[in-house]
């Protein structure tokens, strides 16, 4: 629909005179539709963009705009499509300002109806927000013009009832958190639209001031019904109201910010009016905004019922405060410091806030004096310890922003110590040092441990971080014993081999450090006797190494030939000391080295053509399950979905696939399940391109196709009666993987992965070739058979195949003579219900109720 409105506002351009007043009335109602969705809304707009010039279109744009500010008193939908239409389209902004005393009178009648206060609300930002000129001067009147210019605040007319709504809004509790979010955002938006700096900046201290009064209930009652406080809010915003207009003054330049809060009084108005002051207020004109805040914010989230809120102002504070040290960065700062003219609490100081054009004064004395410049400061001791109790918070969200907040502490220090002189830059590893002794006090088993040194890995460097701990190797392998713990401990490795190349004058260099430090413990962790360090190790660590360090892998290759299986020394060129020996047992070897050929196979070191054929095969025939599973995901599992099998992948698998149907493992079975499924990708994606063009299969695809037909027709022989549980269950998801990867199934049942439209015509040049007949008669009959099991999970996968899979009615098979057609279906189906047998009942439900989907 867009492209042809897009062609439309071609033509009309080209030929205004082709287009008469009835198809424009057409084209502008489906602009102004579209302009509603957000998907395509940018488009919209300018398509509106070009029509500016076109008289026609605007005057019928203005009178749309007319006909929805005549039904908003009444129409509840008139000020949604308002909202909607403003927020994509400056366009249409135009058109409305002339309306916005009309808006305001709207909005004053319905801010006390709980359905239409989120409306409400988002339409009263939109006016501040969008129309910051035009409310300014609704809001605000002159009373003198001359070097003393002053401002009052309009009391009377329609601004002091919305700014009420707004404000009984931030207080209802009953209210949802977000329409009260955004009714702080307008309340701050509202100050923004004052005449001047000093106006501006006392609009946010009272605003907060009253917030403060309101939160500590000294004069309302908490049996007051919502009605009686808001005409308490409506009196005190009077009151409030006469302060700013007393102290109005545009020369004024007292714009000292304070926001006391006791840690009694921590309700969401202080978090929603901290988050708009944050996001939208002008906070370079406020001097002590971040010093004040900070200390308001620390508070909030020490006692605050909202902790995901109260965490969030902790990182948009450590936001805003970086803004303004990139700014002082780019305008050139440089501030000498005299440490004895610099006295008491760093957050007692003075602006850190850049103000417009030039630094002032306050910028200089508050940058000289930075906020994070020792980690026994109480600015950063008290963060230390907030972070280091909410570390692994509870609610969903919050650990992420204290995780975000530490790297933020960081990255502010260092910038902080930037915009200072040598005396101080020389101070900026040690207060690294000092958080990194911290660290290492912890217990490996605190996740903490491990996120803070991934934090400070870039800022302390790698001779620092394993001179300090000497025990970190050891730890971080013990981590990957806890799923819990593996993550983060995989997150650490990872940013410590990447500060390490950085650090090294070149990869050899880094190599070598990664060589002395980490190979032995890595052999370790992929060798583990412990099935979850050994798994964690081969995901996390293992593919961590190869990607910083590429030459690792044939660094691993030749300990392990040096360690084949008996304690060896490793190669005399290793850096690592000759007495250190790598004591593996056969089991241990194996472990290791089908992890690291799996690794180096995801990650393109090899392929299947370069596979160790000896070692793959002692592994596919081991008794240990989970050395087989990882040499089977070797063999199937490939980064190119397109790769063709290899002879020697197709004859291992041929060799050892029979063997391990009857395993009672299901995770080994669930593994092997999916290996399988990416195999039967492989040969299908790698064949689909060889026959686009042939009218039969070619020699390079045939043996995959060989190897696929074997596999079905194996599965099918291992559901002869009475075969195990473990051997029939395979062989069930085995078929159900090839149905599912070469024949298009319903597509109320495949939301993804579907299968390509070619597999058609492969599907079809197999059963050319006397192959693939996967819903043939033999087929067919065997799963009728395998209906009438005693398992109820093997019945439930055979009816699943025989329903989706095969065509309907059912014939009849060898097994079951008197099942002919439907009607015997339903015949023995209802029999076997009644038999007294509750297996049977079970059977005979199955087979009714496969029919009455059908």
């Amino acid at each position: 629909m867009l492209q042809e409105l897009q062609l439309s506002a071609q033509q009309l351009l080209e030929r205004p005179e082709a287009f008469n007043t009835g198809s424009a009335e057409i084209l502008v109602s489906a602009l102004l539709l579209c302009i509603k969705d957000t998907k395509i809304a940018a488009k919209t707009e300018n398509v509106l963009r070009s029509l500016q010039n076109v008289q026609i279109i605007q005057e019928l744009i203005g009178k749309h705009v007319k006909c929805v500010m005549s039904t908003m008193e009444k129409d509840k939908a008139s000020l949604q499509e308002f909202s909607d239409m403003v927020e994509h389209s400056a366009v249409l902004q135009k058109h409305f300002q002339c309306y916005l005393h009309s808006i305001l009178t709207r909005l004053n009648k319905d801010f006390s109806s709980k359905p239409n206060c989120h409306l409400l609300v988002k339409v009263s930002l939109q006016l501040f927000q969008l129309f910051p000129q035009e409310m300014r001067t609704i809001c605000w009147k002159a009373t003198r013009f001359n070097e003393l210019d002053q401002y009052e605040l309009s009391t009377g007319g329609d601004v002091l009832p919305v700014v009420t709504g707004l404000i009984y809004t931030v207080f209802s509790e009953d209210l949802d958190l977000e329409s009260r979010l955004l009714a702080a955002m307008a309340l701050v938006m509202f100050a923004n639209v004052a005449p001047n700096a000093g106006t501006r900046c006392k609009m946010y201290n009272l605003l907060w001031d009253f917030t403060g009064i309101l939160n500590t209930g000294a004069t309302t009652d908490c049996r007051m019904s919502c009605d009686e406080k808001a005409g308490q809010y409506c009196a005190r915003f009077q009151q409030v109201l006469q302060a700013i207009n007393a102290c109005n003054n545009k020369n004024s330049e007292d714009c000292n910010f304070g926001l006391e809060i006791s840690s009694k009084h921590t309700g969401f108005a202080h978090v929603a009016f901290l988050h708009a002051l944050l996001v939208n207020a002008r906070v370079k004109e406020i001097n002590n905004f971040h010093q004040a805040a900070f200390t308001a914010i620390l508070n909030i989230c020490t006692s605050s019922n909202y902790a995901y809120q109260a965490f969030n102002l902790l990182v948009l504070w450590f936001d805003s405060k970086m803004k303004v040290l990139r700014e002082a960065k780019a305008k050139g700062y440089h501030q000498t410091l005299c440490s004895t003219e610099m006295k008491g609490n760093p957050l007692l100081e003075k602006t850190d806030i850049v103000s417009e054009g030039t630094f002032s004064k306050s910028l200089e004395f508050s940058l000289s004096k930075p906020m994070f410049g020792e980690s026994s400061s109480t600015a950063v001791e008290r963060l230390l310890s907030l972070l280091q109790r909410n570390w692994e918070h509870a609610t969903d969200g919050v650990a992420e922003l204290v995780h975000k907040s530490f790297s933020l502490l960081l990255e502010a220090h260092q910038r902080e110590q930037h915009l200072a002189d040598e005396v101080i830059a020389n101070k900026e590893t040690n207060f690294y040092k000092s958080l990194l002794r911290n660290v290492s006090h912890l217990p490996w088993t605190v996740r903490a441990k491990f996120e803070q040194m991934a934090a400070l890995a870039g800022y302390v460097g790698t001779n620092i971080l394993l001179a300090d701990m000497p025990d970190l190797q050891q730890e971080v392998v013990n981590a990957l014993s806890s799923n819990q713990l593996a993550k983060c401990a995989s997150r650490f490795y990872g940013k410590h081999l990447s500060v390490t190349l950085s650090e090294a004058s070149d990869r050899k260099d880094a190599v070598k450090i990664w060589q002395c430090y980490w190979l032995q413990p890595l052999i370790n962790a992929i060798s583990s006797s412990d099935t979850l360090q050994q798994h964690n190790a081969t995901r996390y660590l293992l593919p961590s190494t190869l990607k910083v360090f590429p030459d690792a892998y044939a660094i691993l290759t030749n300990a392990l030939a040096c360690a084949n299986g008996v304690a060896t020394t490793l190669n005399s060129k290793s850096s690592i000391d000759n007495d250190k020996r790598i004591h593996l047992t056969r089991v241990q070897w194996l472990h290791a080295s089908i992890a690291i050929m799996q690794v180096g196979r995801q990650l393109k070191f090899i392929t299947g053509a370069d596979l160790e054929v000896g070692s793959l095969r002692e592994a596919l025939f081991h008794d240990n399950d989970v050395i087989r599973s990882g040499a089977f995901a070797t063999l199937c599992v490939t980064p190119a979905k397109t790769e063709r099998l290899s002879e020697v992948e197709l004859c291992l698998l041929r060799e050892n696939l029979s063997k391990n149907m009857n395993i009672d493992n299901a995770p080994f079975r669930n593994g092997l399940k999916t290996s399988i499924k990416v195999l039967l990708c492989r040969v299908r994606d790698s064949s689909i391109s060889q026959v686009k063009n042939a009218d039969r299969l070619p020699d390079q695809v045939y043996p995959a196709i060989a190897f696929v037909d074997w596999l079905y027709k194996h599965c099918l022989l291992s559901l002869y009666p009475g075969g195990c549980y473990q051997r029939r269950k395979t062989a069930l998801d085995l078929i159900t993987q090839v149905m599912e990867t070469f024949l298009a199934s319903p597509p109320a049942q495949r939301r993804k992965g579907k299968v390509p439209e070619s597999t058609a015509k492969l599907v079809s040049l197999a059963l050319a070739a006397g192959m693939w007949d996967f819903c043939g008669d033999p087929a067919a009959r065997v799963l009728d058979v395998v209906l009438l099991d005693s398992v109820a999970e093997i019945r439930e996968d055979a009816a699943y195949i025989r329903e989706q899979y095969f065509s309907w009615p059912p014939h009849a098979g060898a097994a079951v003579d008197v099942w002919y057609g439907m009607q015997q279906w339903l015949s023995k189906g209802l029999q076997l219900c009644c038999s007294s047998r509750s297996q049977d009942c079970e059977i005979g439900a199955l087979i009714c109720k496969m029919i009455y989907r059908k």
